[in-house]
């Protein structure tokens, strides 16, 4: 793996990650992003006094699933968006603020059937379980019509509850 394969860009609170499609990334990436995330909601979380405890309880029991989350979309996007083509890039990007965190992962796959993609477990039980655990984190999961793109939404400050569409 070398560092000149990845284009990053950090600006106050958005990042943009670009790399090759190769598994070898998926922990270099994603621990990348968890701790430059991290970093972002402290300074964030310390100048937003009134929702201090909230947001500090959201984001010590989100850590894992934001972590879970951001591993699973880019094991999709690697391996079943680019096919493993390391000629392919995979970009991820994130905005942060007090209300809260956005994470948008992008191959140059084709993209998928992404209106039902919850009957994916029962076809493809590795991708499915994937999508499925990320809906079980995220607030929202949004896709772009290809469906080369998910948005992940985690709302700060709010306490997740159980949803009955994940």
């Amino acid at each position: 793996m070398s560092g000149a394969e990845i284009v990053m860009i950090l600006f106050e609170n958005q990042l943009y990650l670009e790399f090759p499609a190769k598994r070898d990334y998926i922990d270099f990436v994603s621990n990348k992003v968890v701790s430059s995330i991290n970093t972002i909601a402290q300074e964030v979380h310390s100048q937003n006094i009134t929702d201090e405890l909230t947001m500090s309880q959201d984001l010590n029991i989100f850590g894992f699933g934001m972590n879970l989350s951001i591993d699973e979309a880019l094991k999709n996007a690697i391996v079943h968006g680019n096919k493993s083509d390391p000629r392919k890039k995979v970009a991820l990007s994130y905005y942060i603020n007090s209300e809260k965190l956005e994470i948008i992962v992008r191959d140059e796959g084709i993209g998928f059937d992404h209106k039902n993609y919850k009957s994916l477990a029962e076809v493809d039980a590795e991708a499915g379980r994937g999508l499925l655990l990320i809906g079980n984190f995220m607030d929202e999961i949004i896709f772009n019509d290809p469906g080369n793109e998910i948005k992940m939404i985690k709302y700060l400050g709010k306490s997740k509850t159980a949803r009955e569409d994940f």
